[in-house]
């Protein structure tokens, strides 16, 4: 009869849902990763050397030092930082989303963003006065103090907005962190009016924002981060997806929803610091 054959081919659409989602992830992963490295490709290829990057690499590995410095500290941070930002903001909305429910959601509805900035602000004079005071050299530590400052500013922030909210609903949570960013972005400014002009000068440099990098070791902090938010996320993989499915529904099938939640927003916020 119709509709038992209706039914029959409603069960294999059901039996082949699985197997179209795995094969649109497969070819996400693998276009994400094509796009990445010829990203990579393209980083290291352009600058304002005249030689091509197969010239420079050619160059570079029989002894060329001017070629190494182009490649190796140039070139090759600005691509790593390149990735890190992407990857960074990539998972860092994911789990914004996730935990929100809302499809639009970002590191500023939570005031991660204003409470880093304030932090990585605030400790550069902070830093300064204090080496200055005991006679330390302060300069070669802030491309590690600005980010560590970065991080405990964005989940100061966040934990801040928990408090506010008082309850781990994704509305109040948005409330909380508008509230956040407003008090973070003045105290930002007023920061910013005690700076001499060198320092405002670099401080509106680095609010500006870039993907440079010193040197390979100051992408340490980043990687760091990156690194234990991809691994947790694969981790809790299962239970994310539970919790799209909304608090209630992620709730009966087992999974605590506001700590799972919150823990994604802190994830996040390290990653957007």
């Amino acid at each position: 009869s119709r509709p038992a054959r209706d039914g029959k081919g409603r069960a294999r659409l059901r039996g082949a849902a699985p197997v179209i989602a795995r094969t649109a992830l497969l070819w996400a992963w693998c276009g994400g990763a094509a796009a990445s490295a010829l990203g990579g490709a393209i980083g290291l290829a352009l600058g304002p050397a005249p030689q091509g990057v197969l010239q420079l690499a050619q160059a570079a590995l029989t002894g060329d030092t001017t070629a190494q410095v182009i490649l190796l500290d140039v070139r090759a941070p600005r691509t790593l930082g390149a990735w890190l930002v992407g990857a960074s903001l990539a998972l860092a909305g994911a789990l914004l989303q996730t935990a929100t429910h809302n499809p639009i959601a970002d590191p500023y509805l939570v005031g991660t963003s204003a409470g880093a900035t304030l932090a990585a602000v605030s400790v550069v004079p902070v830093a300064a006065a204090v080496g200055a005071h005991f006679g330390w050299q302060v300069g070669g530590w802030l491309p590690w103090l600005q980010p560590l400052a970065a991080i405990g500013g964005a989940l100061a922030a966040v934990s801040l907005a928990f408090r506010l909210a008082r309850r781990a609903s994704a509305e109040r949570i948005l409330v909380a962190g508008l509230v956040i960013t407003a008090f973070a972005g003045a105290a930002t400014s007023f920061v910013l009016t005690q700076l001499s002009d060198v320092r405002l000068r670099a401080a509106t440099h680095w609010l500006m924002g870039g993907v440079s990098l010193p040197d390979a070791s100051a992408a340490v902090p980043a990687l760091a981060v990156v690194g234990g938010a991809l691994l947790w996320s694969l981790t809790n993989l299962a239970n994310l997806q539970a919790l799209t499915l909304g608090d209630e529904r992620a709730a009966g099938l087992g999974v605590d929803a506001a700590r799972l939640g919150r823990r994604a927003v802190w994830w996040a916020s390290a990653l957007s610091a």
